[in-house]
């Protein structure tokens, strides 16, 4: 198609006077439909060609009130669970003909409501994977003619959501290591207040009497961190430790390699986050895992079975037992 720098400004009009046809006849050759004229269409599609002609895909959305477009707002960066889920949910709404556009979401509510406003007519539905929490979505998100879907970033009742329950899958793995006869258990990360919780819930009373727990807290969650806290964790003869990723998990795998420090024989692991290379470590991480594809199954069903009243689905994380516990 030839550019043209005007091609915004030119409308079916434009195309159907040049052409010396009307405008219904420049509809049905854009839509290919059959019964017009041959060389009447070559002529209307060599107008469109030359004048630089750009169909309106938001003004028709708007008329037909439908749309392929799914709107995603993620963070600057994100984090390796959001990519993931942003993954599978792209598979699933491209089998279902949906497609994303997408947006960072911005800390000035101004921004955001205008990123939003924009995408009016173009996309239907908007899914967040991140929302910041000092801004009132009820506010920001009044009269934008969408309908919005939160993951895993904020309940709010009057929006479809799916949650994540990680206590689940946390006191499930951290009950394991109780079952096993580990007696010195502690949780490795930077706090993470749901992480801490599930960590704690573990322990019953029965389980405080046989066991004793501890937390060794570090600076972030990545693979050097965990290397650096295995001096404290081998100083407080743990014999079992719950990292808060897997990153940590795999930066103290280094640290216990160099020292000839046996997993799970001499010290039980365990991360979180399922990290697909935790199959492929010596020996393989057991790990707590996150419900990706069954969340992503959830958002493309309420994209593509819409109801009148917002749903709400949470989704237990699950311990992945493997050969480091």
């Amino acid at each position: 198609m030839a550019s043209n720098s005007n091609s915004a400004a030119v409308t079916l009009r434009h195309v159907a006077e040049e052409a010396g046809v009307s405008i219904r006849t420049v509809t049905r050759m854009l839509k290919n439909e059959p019964g017009g004229n041959p060389e009447t269409y070559e002529r209307v599609r060599k107008v469109a060609n030359r004048l630089g002609y750009v169909p309106n895909i938001a003004a028709r959305n708007l008329k037909i009130r439908s749309s392929n477009m799914v709107g995603l707002v993620t963070a600057a960066g994100g984090n390796e669970m959001r990519i993931r889920i942003r993954i599978a949910l792209q598979k699933q709404l491209e089998g279902a003909g949906k497609y994303f556009i997408s947006g960072m979401i911005e800390r000035s509510g101004e921004q955001l409501e205008r990123m939003l406003r924009e995408w009016s007519g173009l996309a239907r539905d908007v899914v967040f994977l991140t929302w910041p929490h000092e801004l009132n979505p009820d506010k920001i998100l009044a009269g934008l003619p969408m309908r919005f879907i939160f993951v895993d970033c904020l309940d709010a009742p009057a929006y479809d959501t799916v949650l994540i329950d990680r206590i689940a899958g946390i006191r499930e793995g951290i009950k394991l290591l109780i079952k096993t006869g580990r007696r010195r258990i502690a949780r490795c990360g930077p706090d993470m207040p749901t992480r801490r919780r599930g960590f704690n819930s573990a322990f019953g009373e029965k389980s405080l009497a046989m066991t004793e727990k501890f937390e060794i807290t570090t600076a972030g969650i990545g693979m050097k961190e965990g290397y650096d806290a295995g001096t404290e964790i081998m100083k407080k003869a743990a014999d079992a430790v719950f990292f808060e990723t897997d990153n940590l998990a795999f930066g103290f795998y280094k640290y216990a390699h160099e020292r000839g420090i046996r997993i799970p024989d001499d010290i039980a692991v365990v991360g979180f986050n399922d990290n697909p290379a935790g199959l492929y470590a010596c020996p393989a991480l057991s790990s707590v895992a996150l419900p990706i594809e069954a969340m992503a199954g959830e958002v493309c069903d309420m994209i593509v079975k819409p109801q009148k009243k917002p749903r709400k689905v949470t989704f237990p994380a699950s311990f992945v037992r493997r050969e480091s516990a």
